[in-house]
């Protein structure tokens, strides 16, 4: 609470997930997909939703089961890319998701990410196992469906984070694990 300059430990997420992926809209916060860790906890569930007044978690079977990718939200529609390079469009209201098949440039992509900016999707870097990391972008345009290639980032890499302001991307960190078939 930043205006009591104080923290409050919430409810545990019911099941345990490495590689899970978040998106908040509105007074809603979404958690999905990921890879089990260890079994613990319930790993029946796509995911969850945290009901802030309740301090508890409600789950929702009906998110998409990505991982090792990012999450972000447009026009009232959660977006989760995953490992496979696809994007899973969830909406809160229906409580349905379909899943949007990636570009060539996005396939096999993980550890990317899935950021709104200007009306559209852009998946940022990540790697592949054979291709090592990535410097590139892919754009999915909601509106018209269409993929495109964007700008490449001026540093191939998995594992960052990035963040957006009306005019500008911000990208920090990373990583490099894979470069080509070694490792390094």
């Amino acid at each position: 609470d930043p205006t009591s300059n104080a923290w409050s430990t919430l409810s545990n997420l019911p099941g345990s997930r490495d590689h899970a992926l978040a998106v908040a809209i509105g007074d809603d916060f979404f958690v999905t997909g990921g890879f089990p860790n260890n079994g613990m906890g319930d790993q029946t569930n796509n995911g969850w939703r945290y009901i802030e007044s309740e301090n508890r978690w409600e789950a929702v079977a009906e998110l998409p089961r990505l991982a090792a990718g990012g999450g972000t939200a447009l026009n009232g529609y959660a977006y989760f890319s995953g490992d496979t390079g696809q994007i899973g469009q969830f909406d809160p209201r229906l409580r349905r998701t379909r899943l949007i098949t990636g570009d060539a440039e996005s396939e096999r992509r993980d550890h990317s990410q899935l950021i709104a900016f200007m009306g559209e999707l852009w998946m940022i870097g990540g790697r592949s196992q054979t291709l090592g990391e990535s410097n590139r972008v892919s754009i999915f345009d909601p509106a018209s469906e269409t993929w495109r290639a964007g700008p490449l980032i001026q540093y191939s890499r998995g594992g960052f984070a990035a963040a957006t302001t009306a005019t500008h991307i911000i990208i920090s960190g990373g990583e490099v694990i894979f470069s080509g078939n070694t490792r390094v």
